[in-house]
């Protein structure tokens, strides 16, 4: 799951599993007809080395079932990012943000 070794992580997942009690089931798929009223864009971000939500599943069922534009952002990494792949994937919400942010 985890992409690097790493000091925070470790810590994380040993505090998450030592004392949350984790649905272990996978999230439910939701459906077109379920999100037809939602227009906004969407950032959609995978990659192909996450053991649980794979880009060649994830980018084609964005596209099926959000109305409004869909951008996608593969990265590289297992489930649980580099530090360095984060702070890439917090740039690219945060520059997401101001481009798809109302106009006033």
């Amino acid at each position: 799951m985890v992409s690097e070794g790493d000091d925070i992580w470790c810590e994380f997942l040993d505090l998450m599993m030592s004392s949350c009690k984790m649905e272990m089931r996978a999230p439910r798929e939701c459906k077109k007809d379920e999100l037809a009223n939602f227009t906004s864009p969407v950032l959609v971000i995978a990659s192909s080395e996450d053991v649980f939500f794979l880009d060649v599943a994830v980018f084609p069922k964005a596209d099926k079932i959000f109305a409004g534009e869909v951008t996608k952002m593969q990265i590289s990494g297992k489930h649980l990012p580099s530090e360095t792949t984060m702070n890439d994937v917090c740039k690219a919400i945060v520059d997401f943000d101001k481009q798809t942010e109302p106009k006033k």
